[in-house]
């Protein structure tokens, strides 16, 4: 996972990496996804998010999206830390 004190690498560096958020479907994380791809070139299929709140509204990613759900109680800072 990007670690949060770093600069925003380039969408080479972001490329296979997890991106931890709290929610996939929570408006500040279609904000911030939609930054990643029109301001910096992030091919959002190419990294792997994970989250750890189950969605309020159910629904099935298209085919390409790769999200892994974690535990509701994990620390997405301490996995960042991790990598």
């Amino acid at each position: 996972m990007s670690r949060p004190n770093q600069i925003l690498p380039n969408q080479v560096r972001l490329a296979g990496k997890r991106i931890g958020l709290q929610s996939f479907q929570t408006t500040l994380a279609v904000l911030a996804k939609g930054d990643l791809a029109h301001e910096y070139g992030v091919d959002l299929k190419s990294v792997q998010w994970v989250t750890r709140a189950n969605e309020t509204v159910a629904f099935e990613p298209k085919p390409g999206w790769n999200i892994e759900y974690v535990a509701a109680d994990a620390d997405l800072g301490v996995m960042s830390g991790r990598g």
